[in-house]
């Protein structure tokens, strides 16, 4: 009765708030990813509920400012909890890296590391190639805007075998450029060195 009710709308509020993001009306699509939190709840299964959260992390992200970030960070903190729970690696991973993002764009880059080092974690654990080559992508990323290219050049490294592992010829050219980059700003201080040492 009742819970086949919540089910059955925790299915409709998805489909309304698909096609609201879809048309790019965000805030009405938020309400309906809230309803839908409500719904998932009332059914009592936690793996609907963890779906929930984890969507309407996204839908306050998508909007962007502080407070929504804010509350994003709120629901994937639960979502992570829920695949805790649930030991459901992977979802975890995808609860890191969600984490991760939203910290990086609120510029904590030490939360952000904190989170991608554990996403990469448990992307081993899980065995999935792609997913530890977008953790050591990430990663890489973080430590060359930190200026700590030594640990940029180590992950991006990384990055490329995996790419190479992986075979995906567009993963391997991303690879390829990023680490060059990398490398580059390795060396680049020293070069720079050399450079203002002649200019005297």
């Amino acid at each position: 009765g009742v819970q086949q009710a919540n089910e059955h709308l925790v299915v409709v509020y998805q489909a309304i708030a698909s096609e609201r993001e879809a048309a790019s009306e965000a805030d009405t699509a938020l309400s309906f990813r809230e309803k839908c939190l409500e719904a998932s709840r009332a059914c009592g299964d936690p793996s609907k509920e963890s779906k929930a959260q984890f969507q309407l992390g996204q839908a306050h992200e998508s909007l962007g400012d502080a407070a929504h970030l804010k509350k994003a960070l709120g629901h994937y903190e639960q979502y992570l909890a829920l695949s805790e729970r649930a030991e459901d690696v992977e979802a975890q991973g995808a609860a890191c890296y969600a984490l991760a993002q939203v910290y990086q764009r609120m510029q904590d880059g030490e939360q952000s590391l904190t989170h991608l080092q554990r996403f990469l974690q448990l992307a081993h654990t899980s065995g999935k190639l792609t997913a530890q080559a977008e953790a050591c992508c990430s990663l890489g990323v973080l430590y060359n805007q930190q200026s700590d290219y030594a640990s940029a050049v180590q992950y991006l490294e990384r990055y490329f075998e995996l790419a190479r592992q992986i075979g995906d010829r567009q993963i391997i050219d991303k690879a390829r450029t990023y680490l060059g980059i990398a490398r580059g700003n390795s060396v680049l201080p020293s070069f720079m060195n050399v450079v203002t040492t002649d200019l005297d």
